[in-house]
């Protein structure tokens, strides 16, 4: 299994400035996570 939580942040300004590459990096983020868990053998 599998935990991670959200890899990108800022302040609260920052937050709502760039909102959509805040969501976006994350998204990434979370794919190549994903990509290399199913590429690792389960044990």
């Amino acid at each position: 299994m599998s935990i991670f939580l959200q890899q990108k942040f800022g302040g609260i300004l920052a937050n709502d400035t760039y909102k959509a590459e805040f969501i976006y990096d994350n998204v990434v983020i979370a794919a190549n996570v994903i990509k290399l868990r199913s590429s690792v053998r389960s044990r």
